[in-house]
């Protein structure tokens, strides 16, 4: 496809939304079909019709949005599974022989995916491991890795952000923070109780889920058990982002300041561009290039730039920032660390 046709294509609005707007437009098709007086006359020729429109039309689409955006092939293999869902969703009982027929015209795209995967797996397995020693970090290392697979900044982020929850939720407790690249690192989770409430708000949400799932299984088994599949997902994020806050320390280089809050935000200013930095007592007034970056408490440092700089949050979020409200355990330690550098 020629790039004119490409920019032509994106003027007339070609981009996730559009994606979105389409795929509900065939589901509720699908729907009404399904409810339709004529699928009580015909059910075997208009379930066949369904289920091309779901499991064919669906990825056909994703496959024509993901080739303007620039991403490779594989990534339709979750929404094809996805469309696998749907379909059973929405066909009523009697048509699991059609269903069967689908799942095994499946095998063979599922099994290409997998050697793929493995494959690139491999490749990006060796790629990670040359670069984690020169990267600031695991998310740092995760987004040089995947930007020339993935040749799009919002795939990057979305994978690096579910890749980044996995790695610090559950895999990276035991090891302790490291200074890559050289500095001076200061921790900001040892002296706002950080932990405790973590630990307040985890066991109040496995109490909740219990409860609301029992009650939402009463009613319809599939929303209760998605209902506590996000709530777990709440829950490991919460620990993850815990966890980062433990291993990414607020880092200050010979010429730059490094923000490490955490998963929630990340951002590389010059120290140049810095014009004040001092302990606050009261909660400094918001705005909307102020970044409070501690998640619990009020800030007990005020960092003001002189320019507007970009601060980058989960699935790649960005937020212009002129100024940054910090709570560090030794806060004099970091000004005195500023002033010297």
């Amino acid at each position: 496809m020629s790039p004119r046709t490409g920019q032509l294509l994106s003027r007339l609005g070609v981009a996730l939304p559009s994606y979105l707007f389409l795929t509900a437009g065939v589901l509720a098709a699908s729907l009404l079909v399904v409810r339709s007086a004529a699928f009580t006359e015909h059910p075997d020729l208009l379930a066949l019709a369904v289920a091309l429109d779901v499991t064919v039309l669906i990825p056909a689409l994703y496959l024509v949005f993901a080739r303007f955006r620039g991403w490779p092939w594989i990534t339709v293999v979750p929404i094809f599974v996805l469309s696998l869902i749907a379909l059973k969703l929405i066909l009523p009982e009697g048509h699991e022989r059609l269903l069967t027929i689908v799942d095994l015209a499946a095998v063979p795209l599922e099994l290409s995916a997998v050697g793929y995967l493995l494959f690139r797996g491999r490749q990006l397995m060796k790629d990670y491991k040359s670069r984690r020693a020169e990267s600031g970090g695991f998310i740092e290392c995760m987004e040089a890795v995947l930007s020339p697979v993935l040749k799009s900044r919002a795939a990057v982020q979305i994978f690096t952000t579910e890749a980044s929850t996995l790695y610090y939720g559950l895999f990276a407790w035991g090891r302790r923070s490291g200074v890559e690249g050289g500095g001076r690192a200061f921790s900001y989770h040892t002296r706002n109780s950080h932990a405790a409430l973590i630990g307040v708000f985890g066991f109040l949400i496995v109490i909740e889920t219990g409860g609301i799932h029992l009650l939402l299984s009463l009613w319809n088994p599939k929303v209760a058990w998605v209902f506590s599949a996000l709530s777990l997902y709440t829950l490991l994020f919460l620990l993850a982002d815990f966890n980062a806050s433990r291993r990414r320390p607020v880092l200050v280089t010979g010429s730059t300041l490094e923000l490490r809050a955490g998963l929630r935000w990340r951002a590389s200013i010059p120290l140049d561009a810095v014009s004040s930095a001092r302990t606050i007592s009261e909660k400094p007034e918001g705005g909307k290039t102020h970044l409070k970056a501690n998640l619990f408490g009020s800030p007990n440092v005020l960092v003001e730039l002189e320019s507007t700089f970009k601060a980058t949050g989960v699935y790649g979020i960005t937020k212009d920032v002129r100024a940054l409200g910090l709570h560090l355990d030794d806060p004099e330690e970091f000004l005195s660390a500023l002033r010297s550098s």
